[in-house]
This record gives C-alpha cells, structure tokens and sequence, in this order.
C-alpha cells in the first residue's frame, strides 16, 4: 500500500489534519531534558496518517528524525532544520490469538505490559520499567536482563515508499541492531509473540524485574549510554583473561536457566558455566569498565557520570553539549585507559 490509491484532494486534506506543531522543543520531548528547537513535527495518529507524513518527508527529500518516547536519544541544542515525526500519538494494540499481539510503533512498553496483565498474557514482563516505545524497541533491539526484543518478533511492519512486513530474519537482528537502522523507513508496528499465563504470575514476573531495576540512578538521563562490551565465542573466556582490567573484574553471561538476572561469573569458573550450559553470550559491562578508570562522579558543565551506575550520564542542566562532551571524554578515557572502544547505544539528533 501507498497513497497512489488515493486521490490527491483526500491526501492533502489528510495532511492538513495532522496534528502539527512549530517550533518543537526537543527538551520537552526527551529524558534528558535538553536540546534545541526542530521547525515542526508531526504527531501522527494512525497508520494512515503515519505513511502521508513519512511520504510527503520522502517526496520533498526533507530532513528528518522520528522520536518516540525519547529515551535513549541526545538532541544537540542547535537548530535543527527538519521535520520530526512525533509516534506518542500512535498507538494501539490487538490481540490476533492467545500466541500473538500486533502493537503500533508509538505504543509504550507500559501500555503494553497493562495489555497483557489484562488479558493474562505472558512473555514480556522482562520489558516492564523500560521508558520506551516498542517502534524504539524495535529499532534497537532492546531489552533487559540478558533478553532482547528479537526474541518475541513475529514481524515487523514499516514504510519506505510501499508497506512491507520484515520477518524476524529479515530484521537481521543483532545486539543493540536491526536492519531498520540501515534503512530510510518509518516503524509502523511490531507483531509479537505471547502466551497464555495467569495474573498471579504475571504479577510475580513483573515484581522480580522491577526489584532488578531498582538499584538504577534516578535522574535525567537516556539510560545506558554506552553498549557492553561482547566476547565472541566460548573461546573468548580464555581471551578475556588478556583483556586490560583489574583482578577483580567479572565476565557477564547470560544465565540460560533464569530469564530474568544475570549470573556474574568470575573468569575461572568453567565448571558452573558446564553446568549450567552457559551459551547464549558473553560480554564486560560498559558500566564496569568505566568504573574501574575511575570515572563515576566525573562532571563537565551539567553533565556527570553516575555514582550509582558507570554507564548512566545524569543531565542536570538544559545544554546537550555538556553530556555530549562528557560521553567523548569517557570514551577517550576508557580506550586510553584500556585500549577498548566503547560503542554509544544513545542515538543523537542534529549537529555536535
């Protein structure tokens, strides 16, 4: 489908009636609090209205960004001259059987959860406290806890001049990656699949995962600035006894027997990862790394390094170069420090 079927006198009447706003003040729209003004943005509210504003950007060749819930994004305080395509407005979510839920891209993590809670359907809970809207999620491949997004994907569909539906291979998901990275395209939703469960255990789930999240700083940020750095293979146990950090430093895997925590195990124990045939990945925390430079409480400007979590950069003021900054210094302070770059998870918006 595209607007080729359509006439032009109903399109354009269409594009009149999208909500719109001048002058879009990202620190209004974003976690961090900060960043400059966009020109305008458009607050879609349905599918339809979603492929006018995306084909018209298209069409026009104007620059552009989409923003869903905001939160793992950084907006540079200049100008930024181009559209944004707002999703908060684009919600919904339908239950296509007891194995399977279709969510619209601007649809939260939050809304989702009631939905299942609701309707006694499991699978998700593991998303529960993430500030995020599943198009966002989606992009990303995000999760917590060791799983990820790609996990529960069915499908995904998005616009890039026609609509297709993306299978979960053609999604290419990595860690933190999805082919819709790569693309000009606009998420429209995410089918995903579920189970039947009760409420009690549901509620179970949701409290276990909330507990693991409490210890996270408070505060303006965009959550994890930086990704974790990952060892490739089984064999990588024994490299990352090389790797540059301190005696005390713990390699991370995902612990196949709870899908809900994570089993720090010290790099010399082999037997419990036998047992518990620990494959599904392993990685050094980002936090850890840039704890161990010594850098929680590091500040420039507004911007400093969370005492309670390494990877966390809290925004106490209204300018973005000051996180911005901050995020270069450490990771020109940990590649120095450690001769590992590390790679952002936040995505920026504009010029720095």
């Amino acid at each position: 489908m595209s607007l080729k079927i359509l006439s032009k006198r109903f399109i354009k009447k269409l594009f009149l009636q999208i909500k719109s706003e001048e002058n879009f003040d990202f620190s209004k729209h974003t976690t961090y609090g900060c960043g400059g003004i966009a020109k305008k943005a458009f607050f879609p509210k349905n599918t339809l209205e979603a492929i006018c504003v995306f084909e018209k950007i298209i069409k026009t060749k104007t620059k552009f960004c989409i923003l869903g819930n905001g939160s793992n994004v950084l907006a540079s305080q200049k100008f930024f001259n181009g559209v944004v395509v707002c999703t908060k407005n684009f919600k919904g979510i339908f239950k296509k059987s007891n194995e399977k839920i279709y969510c619209l891209a601007g649809t939260t993590v939050q809304e989702i959860i009631n939905f299942c809670k609701k309707n006694s359907l499991g699978g998700l809970e593991f998303l529960y406290k993430i500030p995020a809207t599943i198009g966002g999620l989606a992009l990303m491949n995000g999760g917590a806890g060791g799983i990820y997004l790609e996990n529960f994907v069915i499908k995904i569909k998005i616009f890039n001049t026609k609509i297709r539906n993306l299978n979960k291979s053609e999604c290419n998901f990595k860690y933190k990656r999805s082919t819709m990275q790569d693309i000009i395209c606009l998420i429209l939703g995410v089918e995903l699949k579920i189970f039947a469960s009760s409420t009690m255990q549901i509620s179970k789930k949701l409290h276990l995962v909330a507990k693991n999240r409490f210890g996270l700083p408070k505060g303006r940020s965009c959550g994890c600035i930086f990704k974790n750095y990952f060892l490739d293979d089984i064999k990588s146990v024994n490299c990352a006894k090389n790797l540059p950090l301190n005696n005390n430093s713990t390699l991370n895997f995902i612990y196949a027997k709870d899908d809900l925590r994570l089993a720090k195990l010290n790099l010399h124990n082999k037997k419990f990862v036998e047992e518990n045939k620990v494959r599904l990945g392993k990685f050094i925390s980002a936090g850890q790394i840039i704890e161990e430079c010594g850098l929680k409480g590091y500040k420039i400007g507004c911007a400093e390094v969370s005492n309670e979590h390494a990877n966390f950069i809290i925004n106490y003021g209204k300018n973005s170069f000051d996180v911005y900054n901050l995020i270069q210094f450490v990771k020109d302070e940990v590649y120095k420090k450690k001769g590992i770059l590390l790679e952002e998870e936040v995505r920026y918006i504009g010029e720095f």
